[in-house]
């Protein structure tokens, strides 16, 4: 008997509090993945991303498809970890970009896991090391649904150089009617350290949503909430950043495709 049958028979009794509906509007699903991704039920995430679906392919654009979404607030952060203080989350813009992928989940649940992050993506690191913070063994046997990690990494795009600390992680959500879904969260545990006082990266949230919309037929979204400070280039505001920094997402599920086929 599974948590929704138990609930409804013990409801008379008040044992069990019905789940939260899911939005049907893309921001309000996004900002409700971003707080149901630890601790929400399968069934109000699975809800969640069908309602997401059905916002995408309302819109007339197809994929890709790039947008943008409210900004977090402090309550949707207050239960992470960060090495200093808590920052304040309404400096970070948020925004997305949907993407169609030529994966099956299988390969994307290994790929999107995966240590060697730099191997798979050549030239987008000077240095990347992912370890685990939790069972692999476990979650590769399919005995738990998350597997979290912490990660170390130096870039330069475009010239900035900087080193960041992030804590993230993966979620399958099985059982639903779309076949299995993966989440992925990652966060920004505090500034990156940069060689250039004019520019700053402060704060990153990210999440990954991965879906079957049909067989052979990948859904990708990530969503990106960020605070940063590429001098001439630009701010987190900057159209012209935002617009640059969504097409190398695109061009990162391109190159995400490459490693799948090359599992087969």
């Amino acid at each position: 008997m599974d948590r929704r049958t138990i609930c409804m028979a013990l409801s008379l009794f008040s044992a069990c509090s019905a789940p939260e509906p899911a939005p049907d509007d893309i921001d309000g699903v996004l900002h409700f993945l971003w707080d149901g991704w630890e601790s929400g039920d399968d069934d109000s995430l699975a809800d969640a991303v069908a309602n997401l679906d059905q916002a995408l392919l309302s819109e007339d654009e197809g994929l890709p498809f790039k947008g943008s979404q409210s900004r977090l607030v402090a309550s949707q952060i207050a239960a992470l970890p960060f090495t200093g203080g808590i920052p304040d989350p309404s400096l970070a813009n948020g925004f997305f970009v949907a993407t169609e992928m030529g994966c099956s989940f299988a390969e994307i649940d290994l790929v999107f896991s995966a240590l060697n992050q730099d191997e798979l993506h050549p030239g987008s690191y000077d240095f990347y090391e992912r370890n685990y913070t939790s069972d692999e063994s476990a979650y590769r046997a399919g005995d738990v649904d998350t597997l979290t990690w912490d990660v170390e990494i130096h870039a330069s795009p475009a010239g900035f150089e900087y080193v960041e600390h992030i804590q993230g992680g993966s979620r399958r959500v099985a059982g639903t009617s779309k076949g299995p879904i993966l989440l992925g969260r990652t966060h920004l545990l505090e500034p990156a350290t940069e060689d250039d006082e004019n520019k700053s990266f402060t704060q990153d949230y990210q999440l990954d949503v991965y879906y079957e919309r049909s067989s052979g037929e990948l859904v990708h979204l990530w969503v990106v909430w960020r605070a940063i400070d590429m001098g001439t280039l630009g701010d987190q505001d900057s159209a012209a950043l935002i617009a640059v920094t969504l097409s190398e997402g695109q061009k990162w599920d391109e190159v995400t495709t490459e490693a799948c086929e090359a599992l087969r």
